[in-house]
């Protein structure tokens, strides 16, 4: 039926069992009818619509043709209408001119399993030698029929299939003018189709988005399913036939399916794993060493996140250890099932792969393939810095398949363009440390494990910070259990600066530098207005509304560079200073910034949103760098990582200040280490500080002015004599009692003592010795003291003796500072009645260790800094805190009574 539109092959069964149609002129396959289908065989993934994709798999149909009104000088042998109507594959005429049929035996035909035509006898053997035989698709002399069709008595499954050609002949009874007499004839032809190795398909997506850190799984049964396909495998013996398939990635590794693999009989027999040399390694499924050969699993640790720490995705593993560096390479945690972690990761590293080869036959290396995992390696993405990654997937039919049995073996190829998806992770706050690793080369034991000293970053270990702060710091416990390469908590001494290092203090993000090296113009907002995101200096409306996502600072602001980190530093006890040391240079201004909060009064801990969002960079950038109580930063990770390195960071107790104080610090990447922008992380972090307490000695506040002092102005007490007074004090001295203080007639100069921490101590007290002269032979009666009232209810304690070893007066005094500074006002001088001339009164206060916690001479102390705080020395014992000054006094005439 000529009239008949054709759109898929149900509608020409009434003409012939698979007639083709459903052609489009100009579409995937041009001239060739649907449906398409991705295998010859025209058997799997078959659509009728058209291909839109940027790069469309190959696709096969059917030859068809055209049927038009008009003439198309373009394409000989059709017209061009405005429609193009497809029929089936031949022409014929059913009695009418207007009616035609497809000629079932045209060459560009599908051709038919029987063929009829009349004709002259010459015309008949032009046609029959014209006639050609074209196989079922795939038929060969190795097809065997289902087994329902198979006779039990005589099929015989080694015996070669043969195709029949069944000729007959009739004459129609021409006979020459005589009777009606047809003669008919018939033969059969037996026809052995030889086998032809066909090449195997690699099936598979073309291109895939994976999301960094996160495993992607190419399902059997999905559109992202890996499997391999041959049109030989209805062939006999293709049972037994061995493909080798590889899989090769260059960013992440590789596993298969697993449980497939375990199952006994499978792996190293069914599924064997192919080393190839040339620096293979034997990892994972190759995994090898010196006691054999013994496939490493993941054993479903490739389902799991792993390096992340975002706000939609938090892997089970820790952010801290090893990272990847030029010298080493990747570094994968933990290094064996159960090993102690070596950096983020979950599964271990001698497991997966970046190149797996197996054989094995069809069923088996589609059953390995079944379910394969790609897990990225650690914060890989595809959407910085011009990286790419992609997935090979290889197969080879081994040749042999057909009647050569030295055929070539034929081979396909798949790459998979792998697009991963940036995440943005959270800052890390640690320590950075030179420390040794195992370093493994995975080459069947040929190497032997290797001890490097890498970097790593650790986090901070607080377990030693309350125990080692009620340990004395003098002691030997403290150095043994506290030590500089023991603990991690500042330990510094009071008064002096701390240089924070590296291994105290490190600031981290694995990705901080990707938003300075992405696609222009940035891209923002891809959650809610997809995966292209909006751009910086174009609306960016989602669904004819403006999307609710803000713009980034990125976009909108030149003082706001792509990568930058906001740190916050602070203290409660003490200063801070981000400056250079002597030698080294700042940075450009417009590298790293120093910021202060905009609204007067504001609290740190009166809410992290209000206090961070009003920061702004300080009018006087020095100010805000050097002695202050906290420093905010905003720069990129290099420049703070630099002064980090170069010890710009150092921390100073306040005057005086000894005990706890902590270092807060607090570090915000702004979104912009996110290709999107989609979310600011915050890492926050406290480090311990003990300050060690110093024994300050104690100041003796004093007139410098020359005293002078009558010969012969007594000042004592007769212990004998009580008819006067009392306290048996001598006429003199109550008559006049000023004149004989120290300094004399001054009651508002008298010597006084202050300690600023004798009494940190319940107990705390200092001895005070004053002394008459410096040289016996010529002070040895130059005078004495005399204290003409004591503290009440008091437990001072006095002695005055004339020292044996310099053979002068001394007055020696033990009490607390307030009581010294009491008995000071009661102090007088008993001048001697011969003694004339200059005599220096020298007054020595001793605090007797009241108090401190460390003498604060050893090194990297008080009195010998240090950049080092690991060469620090043990704390020594606290030593007396002492001050002396010397009075001068002169002693004039006898003075006289006035008149």
């Amino acid at each position: 039926n000529a009239s008949h539109v054709c759109s898929t092959d149900n509608d020409c069964f009434l003409f012939n069992k698979g007639s083709p149609c459903g052609c489009v002129l100009g579409g995937p396959a041009d001239g060739v009818c649907g449906p398409y289908c991705e295998n010859k065989g025209l058997t799997t993934g078959c659509i009728t619509a058209l291909i839109g994709a940027t790069r469309p798999p190959k696709y096969y149909g059917r030859q068809c043709s055209f049927r038009a009104p008009f003439p198309n000088p373009l394409l000989p042998g059709s017209s061009d209408p405005a429609f193009r109507e497809c029929r089936s594959a031949a022409f014929g005429i059913e009695g009418s001119r207007a009616q035609k049929v497809l000629d079932l035996v045209g060459i560009l035909s599908s051709g038919s399993k029987r063929v009829t035509f009349i004709g002259e006898l010459i015309d008949v053997q032009r046609a029959l030698a014209n006639i050609f035989y074209i196989t079922d698709i795939n038929y060969n002399r190795l097809f065997r029929p289902p087994i329902q069709e198979r006779d039990p008595l005589t099929f015989d499954i080694e015996a070669d299939n043969v195709d029949t050609l069944s000729m007959f002949s009739d004459d129609l009874g021409n006979s020459g003018g005589m009777q009606f007499d047809p003669k008919m004839v018939a033969k059969s032809v037996n026809m052995r189709v030889a086998a032809a190795n066909d090449n195997p398909v690699a099936n598979g997506p073309f291109e895939i988005t994976v999301t960094e850190d996160v495993p992607f799984h190419f399902q059997a049964g999905t559109s992202s399913g890996l499997h391999v396909s041959d049109p030989d495998f209805e062939d006999f013996g293709f049972n037994l036939k061995v493909f080798t398939v590889n899989l090769t990635c260059s960013n992440g590794r590789l596993y298969l399916n697993e449980k497939y693999l375990k199952q006994s009989g499978i792996a190293g027999t069914a599924i064997a794993f192919r080393y190839w040399g040339g620096g293979q390694e034997k990892r994972g499924l190759h995994f090898e060493d010196r006691s054999g050969k013994s496939p490493i699993y993941g054993n479903a640790c490739q389902r799991q996140a792993q390096c992340s720490d975002g706000v939609g995705v938090k892997s089970p593993d820790s952010p801290y250890g090893f990272f990847k560096s030029e010298m080493y390479g990747l570094v994968y945690s933990p290094q064996t099932a159960g090993g102690l972690s070596q950096g983020c990761g979950v599964c271990p590293e001698d497991s997966g792969n970046k190149f797996i080869s197996i054989e094995g036959i069809f069923e088996d290396v589609n059953q390995a393939l079944s379910f394969v995992t790609y897990l990225p390696d650690p914060n890989f993405n595809t959407r910085s810095g011009r990286r790419t990654e992609e997935i090979v997937f290889e197969v080879s039919d081994n040749g042999g398949i057909g009647n050569d049995a030295t055929a070539p073996a034929l081979t396909d190829k798949l790459i998979i363009n792998v697009l991963v998806e940036s995440v943005n992770d959270r800052p890390i706050i640690g320590r950075k440390v030179k420390t040794q690793r195992t370093m493994i080369k995975y080459t069947g034991g040929i190497d032997l494990p290797q001890q490097i000293t890498d970097t790593a970053i650790l986090d901070l270990n607080k377990t030693l910070d309350a125990l080692c702060a009620a340990i004395p710091p003098s002691g030997d416990e403290y150095s043994v259990e506290c030590g500089p390469r023991k603990r991690q908590y500042i330990d510094i001494d009071e008064d002096t600066e701390f240089f924070i290092t590296p291994d105290v203090l490190w600031i981290e993000d694995v990705d901080s530098e990707e938003s300075t090296n992405v696609e222009e113009p940035r891209r923002y907002c891809c959650d809610a207005f997809g995966s292209a995101g909006c751009r910086c200096g174009s609306p960016c409306n989602c669904d004819g509304v403006a999307c609710r996502c803000p713009t980034p600072p990125v976009c909108r602001s030149e003082t706001v560079t792509a990568g930058q980190l906001v740190i916050h530093m602070s203290v409660k006890h003490g200063v801070l200073k981000y400056y250079p040391p002597p030698g080294r240079d700042f940075f450009q201004a417009s590298d790293l910034v120093f910021l202060t909060n905009s609204t007067p009064g504001l609290q740190e801990d009166e809410g992290d949103d209000d206090y961070y969002a009003s920061m702004i960079p300080c009018e006087n950038q020095r100010e805000c760098m050097q002695d202050v109580s906290e420093i905010n930063i905003r720069a990129r990770k290099t420049f703070i990582q630099t002064g980090l390195d170069q010890m710009f960071l150092t921390y100073k107790a306040l005057p005086n200040y000894y005990g706890p104080d902590v270092l807060y610090i607090r570090v915000t990447d702004s979104g912009y280490t996110d290709e999107c922008y989609n979310t600011s992380l915050t890492a926050t972090q406290t480090i311990s500080i003990r300050v060690i307490g110093l024994n300050d000695a104690p100041v003796i506040k004093y007139d410098p002015a020359v005293m002078v002092f009558p010969r012969g102005l007594r000042c004592y007490v007769d212990f004998h004599d009580f008819r006067q007074t009392d306290t048996g004090l001598n006429q003199e001295c109550i008559r006049n009692p000023n004149a004989s203080m120290i300094p004399p007639n001054m009651p508002d100069a008298m010597i006084q003592f202050t300690d600023v921490d004798v009494d940190d101590t319940p107990f705390g007290n200092m001895t005070v010795t004053i002394r008459v002269g410096n040289d016996k032979d010529a002070h040895a009666d130059a005078g004495s003291f005399t204290l003409i009232q004591v503290n009440k209810n008091s437990q001072n304690w006095f002695d005055l003796y004339r020292d044996p070893l310099v053979g002068l007066i001394t007055l020696q005094i033990q009490g607390k500072v307030e009581e010294m500074n009491a008995l000071m006002v009661n102090l007088r001088y008993d001048a001697n009645p011969t003694y004339q001339g200059y005599v220096p009164i020298r007054i020595y206060a001793n605090d007797n260790k009241n108090f401190g916690e460390c003498s604060g001479n050893h090194k990297c102390g008080n009195q010998d800094v240090c950049g080092d705080h690991n060469e620090a020395e043990p704390h020594r014992p606290v030593s007396f805190g002492m001050s002396d000054v010397i009075l001068a006094a002169t002693i004039g005439a006898l003075a006289q009574c006035g008149s």
